[in-house]
């Protein structure tokens, strides 16, 4: 039965160390983006009152941006048939529309950011507060530049993206619906050749956010490293001086550096190609150039007016900008459950005894701030090797008695046990 239960330790600890490698380094494992997106779309919910209140402000701004272009292409109308009364009423709306429009967008932009700032400010609390729950042994496997990275960039990127996601994928799709029935309404024809882009735009984009994925949650490791190889050279500077390593210090932050330039500059070069392709060949060249020869020819048979023509080209530009901001704010999100992975680990990990954020220490812990015994403390016969260096055994059979009210100091070699 010991026996037993030996093996069935060994493999939870072999587990957790898996666990905990994967969480650190998810290029070693993926995790499942389904599942992180869940965990993050759930950590909205501290914040959903100030994210409803800025849809629904954003729901009710919609109308008043959505109708600027109708406006616009009504004013060139009216002067080119030389109705000078009409063009000035256009031209009035406009200006009533686009400031109810400027007020709205304020509060658009300060609620979505109030939420933002608040999840940012629980997770990082929440998981620095977990982080000092953990056992010794947790911090003598990790790094404390990964867990500077995840308490700073980590749960900053998380939560940025998620109230991205929020703002932009509404906006976006409430344009985009409102758009396409304003095209189909004015020229079905011409309208379904605008809309057919969508779908293309749409599978580029899913490329695109993948590779962006795998590509993001890389340069965050790498960043990570840099903070680690920063932190511990800063924090022992005396021995690196008084070493004279001070050069090999610096090369080994500097390789780091190159590692993150170099995947930086690789997803500049994608996001260069991405919008090349997609923004300004098929978006501004092809697709406005095609609009505007089936819209001529459909002028020249009367089947279209010059004005809705016009508004056409108006409203394309915006279709093709919040189709772009749609599939961005899903790539966004996809990007961030990465960063979100990193972070929930250390907020649903749990700590082994003596951690204090372990279930057992916690129902041991009592309320008071004074602690009393009347009983000695006697240590026997106690081996312990740490978990960086499992092999070798800094203590062994170690025996030690303290009388109650007596003061002891544990003095020796560096790695001796002390700790």
């Amino acid at each position: 039965d010991v026996n037993e239960a030996d093996m069935r330790n060994e493999r939870t600890e072999d587990e957790r160390t898996t666990t905990e490698s994967a969480a650190l380094n998810p290029s070693q494992e993926q995790s499942s983006r389904l599942r992180g997106t869940r965990r993050l779309l759930k950590l909205a919910g501290r914040q959903s009152l100030f994210l409803w209140v800025g849809i629904v402000v954003l729901l009710i701004r919609l109308p008043f941006s959505l109708a600027i272009p109708h406006y616009v292409s009504s004013t060139i109308g009216d002067l080119i048939n030389e109705d000078y009364d009409g063009a000035k009423r256009s031209v009035l709306l406009l200006f009533l529309l686009g400031t109810v429009d400027s007020v709205l967008d304020f509060w658009c932009i300060f609620l979505f950011g109030y939420a933002k700032e608040n999840i940012v400010k629980g997770v990082r609390i929440d998981t620095f507060a977990s982080i000092l729950s953990q056992e010794q042994a947790f911090f003598d496997k990790t790094n404390t530049g990964d867990l500077n990275s995840r308490l700073t960039a980590d749960c900053g990127e998380m939560a940025g993206d998620l109230t991205w996601f929020f703002r932009f994928s509404v906006e976006a799709a409430v344009r985009i619906v409102g758009i396409a029935t304003y095209m189909l309404i004015r020229s079905p024809f011409l309208g379904l050749c605008t809309i057919l882009i969508v779908p293309a735009v749409g599978v580029i984009n899913k490329v695109y956010g993948d590779w962006l994925s795998k590509n993001a949650s890389s340069v965050q490791n790498t960043l990570a490293e840099a903070s680690t190889v920063a932190h511990e050279s800063l924090a022992c500077i005396k021995t690196v001086i008084t070493s004279a390593s001070e050069n090999y210090e610096s090369e080994k932050y500097a390789t780091k550096i190159d590692d993150l330039y170099a995947l930086n500059i690789r997803q500049i070069i994608a996001q260069g190609i991405y919008f090349m392709v997609v923004s300004t060949f098929l978006i501004n060249t092809c697709v406005q150039s095609a609009l505007l020869l089936i819209g001529s020819v459909l002028v020249d048979e009367g089947r279209l007016t010059p004005e809705v023509l016009l508004s056409f080209m108006l409203y394309q530009g915006q279709l093709q900008e919040y189709t772009l901001n749609l599939f961005q704010s899903y790539s966004s999100l996809i990007k961030s459950s990465g960063a979100g992975d990193r972070v929930f680990f250390l907020l649903d990990r749990e700590p082994k005894p003596p951690g204090i954020g372990n279930p057992l220490v916690k129902s041991l812990i009592t309320p008071s701030t004074t602690a009393t015994t009347s009983e000695n403390i006697a240590i026997r016969s106690v081996s312990f090797s740490y978990p960086t260096r499992p092999d070798t055994l800094v203590l062994r059979n170690f025996c030690l008695e303290i009388k109650q009210g007596s003061l002891v100091a544990l003095v020796g070699m560096s790695g001796g046990g002390k700790s």
